[in-house]
């Protein structure tokens, strides 16, 4: 090994991917976890141009604040540093390696996404980007060329928080690299970097999104300048005008994407991507056609149909975009211990192409029944609790008063399985929180600052504790306490009854310490922290019980069975003696763990980036086997029945032999499955972003009924005696029949 292509004894440069105006970007070796990285190596002059020194503070700032996103369609950040390279001081960022192809090799090689998976990557690009304005970060330079599609199937925005470094007198005067750039700037960042906010990443999306779709740019030019004039000039033709095949379907969301004055355009990234997904039920499997603009004639009614529902057009049109594009999963098996082949993949019985609606869903009128006998039970899960996040200060309180005699009214249930018994709203924006019940209320995360409380029973809205930021995943309940983590830095313990704080606690250093979904055991609260610090404090007082250091960040709840706490971190799984927080051992996986896991038969099962599930031995550690799926697994598992049960970004729900990893069975829906499984009497509940909330037989994996929950689902079902409750993308909680 070259000592000189070696940073910070750890990196092993291997390979140039790709020079750019930032620098260079290698395919780089980890030496420490054993994994593949990409490293960007800044270019020193940069640098070298601001002598304060500012410039490189606030990218060691952004850095931090993009390696504790929590975000699956964003690359993840994993190590910031300097060392000397060449003889030169080199400071470099280590990310996240996908392999794939970027949305301008994309197009250029392959020619133009079907309309509706194009609006699907648009959706996930601002998801990403929603998710990055909130915490402050504006990514400044997003373009086709900044979003990558992984040859598993996944969306990942690439380059936030570097592009800052690039002053407006460096973009104007670079080369061919930088003119696509200046393409896609908007103008008043051209005029003054310090003037971007979210709305100027808006107008980047709309002039990614109208170069797609017509294979032009909205303002053209042979140069920097004739690119502004253009901006400014307006010399703008509506995309129908441009490609007259693609009707006027788009052309009111881009007109006022790319307005020219920053309060003429969509405020949010949400925004748009509302208004945005609005145009689906118009939208065809051909790239660049419209339902709306078929006419009647029975031929073109023939084709339509074969375009809507035929699978070998559907496929045609597919076949060269990456796995989670196709119509049928890419066949999988555990590594080390299957037996036997895999079992065939079960289709659900849906329209793929036919989008949820965006309004809350009536009571379905055609879902089968499934039979019970006697009273119904709740499987109880180990390890599936999770935490919200609260940002920015102490909760404000709005008590909710019930109508007039005090005794709101109670809806009926039908007796309908997949009926929705009743919808209620938890802000505006989606919920990735999970449900959590308790005293007869139902707790979520808003992503609108706010923990609201619902009555189980009618959903009407019993309290609501205001935050400065958003909640995250999930609220736990114990003991007439709810306990959510939050952004600023501090974990809540709010009455139950009230929402009223009983306590807030910061475990670490303002500014560098975020607190991740916390669970609750034995009095006391336990969750990992973004400055790689596991935490436990009483349950009572907040008081700190004890803290352990870990090789890396945690993304989700940690588990705790038989005085042992559980939890994954970035490439390692962690058991920590519940009382003390020593560590009782820790084992390498393959990369970033963002599932909580779950403990069941003396193993510990957990989904990972690498597209596997896992099982741990309890007691040692000793990985017992792992499973391919054919996509990377955010979903936690759940163990009940000898199987474990899990989602993945291939769209496929697996069932999973406990004790050997064998496939069962795999059902494919019509979305990423990010939701995790929830069981209860022989059903598995999970939800996909196709936007329905599935009931599937747990031995066999058929599907039950589904449910439209209007919009898509990032949330987690919770299910009780009676009802599944769950949250979608448009801020609404359901309460559906189970």
């Amino acid at each position: 090994m070259n000592d000189a292509r070696v940073l910070a004894h750890r990196y092993r440069l291997d390979a140039v991917l790709g020079i750019g105006g930032m620098g260079r970007v290698y395919r780089a070796w980890d030496s420490v976890l054993d994994r593949p990285v990409a490293v960007k190596v800044l270019r020193t002059e940069l640098l070298e141009e601001d002598p304060t020194g500012n410039c490189l503070e606030r990218f060691r700032r952004e850095a931090r604040i993009v390696a504790s996103f929590d975000h699956p369609a964003i690359v993840h950040v994993y190590d910031l540093g300097e060392d000397m390279l060449g003889g030169e001081r080199a400071h470099f960022l280590v990310m996240q390696l996908v392999s794939g192809k970027t949305l301008q090799q994309r197009h250029r090689t392959d020619g133009p996404l079907a309309l509706p998976l194009l609006v699907h990557v648009m959706g996930d690009v601002l998801s990403a980007l929603q998710h990055a304005h909130e915490r402050g970060v504006v990514h400044r330079d997003v373009k086709p060329a900044n979003v990558m599609l992984t040859d598993s199937g996944a969306v990942k925005v690439m380059d936030f928080g570097i592009a800052h470094l690039r002053g407006c007198s460096n973009l104007l005067t670079g080369t061919g690299n930088i003119i696509g750039t200046v393409a896609y700037l908007a103008p008043e960042q051209a005029r003054d970097s310090r003037l971007v906010d979210a709305r100027s990443d808006v107008y980047s999306v709309g002039c990614m999104l109208y170069h797609l779709l017509t294979d032009r740019l909205p303002f053209p030019g042979d140069t920097p300048w004739q690119i502004l004039a253009s901006q400014l000039e307006r010399r703008y033709v509506p995309a129908s005008e441009v490609r007259p095949m693609l009707g006027t379907v788009f052309d009111d969301v881009l007109k006022r994407a790319l307005a020219l004055e920053p309060d003429h355009r969509y405020s949010s990234a949400a925004e748009m991507c509302v208004e945005l997904f609005a145009l689906k039920p118009s939208l065809s499997a051909e790239p660049g056609q419209f339902a709306s603009d078929r006419t009647s004639a029975s031929a073109s009614a023939s084709a339509s149909a074969t375009m809507l529902s035929g699978p070998d057009d559907t496929e045609t049109q597919v076949a060269n975009l990456p796995s989670k594009f196709h119509s049928t999963a890419p066949a999988s098996g555990p590594i080390g211990l299957q037996t036997g082949s895999s079992p065939e993949v079960r289709h659900p019985s849906f329209d793929s192409l036919a989008p949820p609606p965006l309004t809350p869903a009536s009571p379905p009128t055609d879902q089968p029944l499934v039979g019970r006998t006697g009273p119904s039970r709740r499987e109880v899960l180990a390890g599936l609790g999770g935490g919200a996040v609260l940002v920015a200060g102490g909760a404000a309180i709005w008590l909710i008063t019930s109508s007039s005699d005090g005794k709101p009214s109670s809806p009926t249930l039908s007796g309908r399985p997949g009926a929705v018994l009743w919808t209620a709203s938890a802000g505006t924006v989606i919920i990735f929180s999970a449900p959590t019940l308790g005293a007869g209320l139902v707790y979520i995360g808003g992503y609108d600052n706010n923990v609201y409380a619902l009555d189980a029973a009618t959903g009407v809205q019993r309290w609501t504790a205001a935050t400065g930021d958003r909640v995250r995943p999930s609220p736990a309940f114990a003991d007439g306490l709810v306990y959510v983590a939050s952004w600023d830095g501090n974990v809540y313990a709010l009455e139950a009854k009230t929402g009223e704080e009983r306590w807030k606690t910061a475990p670490g250093n303002p500014g560098d310490t975020f607190p991740v979904s916390p669970v609750v055991s034995d009095g006391t609260v336990y969750f990992g922290a973004t400055d790689w610090y596991v935490y436990g404090l009483d349950s009572a007082t907040g008081a700190m019980r004890w803290k352990t250091r870990t090789n890396g960040a945690a993304a989700a709840a940690p588990a705790v069975a038989d005085s042992v706490v559980y939890l994954g971190t970035e490439g390692y799984v962690y058991a920590l003696d519940a009382h003390t927080g020593t560590a009782q051992w820790a084992s390498p996986v393959g990369g970033q763990v963002w599932s909580s896991p779950a403990v069941g038969d003396g193993r510990v099962y957990l989904g990972n980036e690498d597209f596997a599930v896992y099982a741990l031995d309890a007691g040692s550690g000793e990985v017992r086997w792992k499973t391919l799926t054919g996509g990377e697994v955010y979903s936690s598992p759940a163990a009940a029945g000898g199987l474990v049960y899990v989602g993945s970004y291939d769209k496929n729900v697996y069932a999973l032999d406990a004790g050997s990893g064998e496939v069962r069975w795999k059902t494919l829906t019509g979305g990423q499955v990010h939701s995790s499984p929830a069981v209860a009497d022989g059903v598995v509940y999970v939800a996909s972003w196709d936007g329905y909330l599935y009931a599937l037989d747990a031995q066999d994996g058929t599907v039950r009924w589904k449910t439209p929950m209007g919009g898509q689902v990032w949330s987690s079902p919770t299910v009780s005696d009676k009802l599944v409750y769950l949250g979608n993308y448009n801020g609404k909680v359901y309460a559906v029949e189970r």
